[in-house]
Parts: C-alpha cells; sequence; structure tokens
C-alpha cells in the first residue's frame, strides 16, 4: 500500500513540476503551418499549453482538436520556441506557398514566415518547425 502512494506522490509531483515549467515559459500558444498557393489555403496547427493540439483550415473555417501532445512534449517545443529566440526573432520572407511559427508569449504574439524550401533561415527555426510537424503525425 505505500508503494501505491508512493507512486502515485511521483506522478503527482512530475506533473506539477512540468505544468510550472510550461508555465514559466511565459507562452500561451504555439501555432505553425503553412498557407499560399493557388488557393491561399492557410492550415495552421496550435498546440496549447494543456497539451491540446487544434487544426484550423482558413477555408473551410474548421477547427477541431486532433490530439493531445504529452506535458513533457509540450515543455519541450516552448523551450525550443524559446532557445530559438521565436518570441522576439523579426523575420518575414513568405513566397507564393510559405511556412509560419507564431508564438504567443505574455499577450505578445510573434509571427516568423518564410518561403517554403527557404535555405538561410535563422537558426532553429527549421529544426523547430520540422518537430512540431513530426507531433501532427506521431498517434
Amino acid at each position: 500500500m505505500k508503494t501505491l502512494y508512493f507512486l502515485l506522490l511521483s506522478a503527482l509531483l512530475t506533473a506539477c513540476n512540468i505544468t510550472g515549467k510550461i508555465e514559466s515559459t511565459g507562452i500561451q500558444s504555439l501555432s505553425f503551418g503553412t498557407g499560399g498557393g493557388f488557393t491561399n489555403e492557410i492550415k495552421t496547427y496550435t498546440l496549447m499549453p494543456d497539451g491540446t493540439m487544434w487544426l484550423h483550415n482558413s477555408l473551410t473555417y474548421d477547427s477541431a482538436v486532433i490530439k493531445n501532445i504529452s506535458k513533457k512534449e509540450v515543455n519541450k517545443m516552448y523551450s525550443s520556441s524559446l532557445s530559438a529566440g521565436l518570441d522576439t526573432l523579426h523575420y518575414s520572407n513568405p513566397g507564393n506557398i510559405y511556412s509560419f511559427i507564431t508564438v504567443v508569449k505574455n499577450g505578445a504574439s510573434n509571427k516568423v514566415v518564410w518561403e517554403k524550401n527557404e535555405a538561410g533561415l535563422p537558426e532553429g527555426v527549421a529544426s523547430l518547425y520540422s518537430a512540431l510537424s513530426e507531433l501532427t503525425r506521431k498517434n
């Protein structure tokens, strides 16, 4: 019985620790996606602090939760976005088809936009985008 209490207490403390780390980033949401082309469709994925990942389609106006991400993974993505400086980076080089990452931190929004397959992106942008995109494919 003591072992059960210990396991429950450990799980609770771990969950609180990760939640505290997420809150300490100041990030309220992390969005990413693609847009442009002939239809000018914009697909936006938004990762919320609680782990829900939303998908919004600009053409159909549909928004839905597509999956839940672990708090550990949310913390990793939020921390990576801060490490890459995406909360303050000014970079806007859209083309006909573009990708973007938007960080909302402490009520302020910052959007980084680049042309599809653009070389010379600021360090950390492409790798974070790739990691975020991978989250949409994982089960």
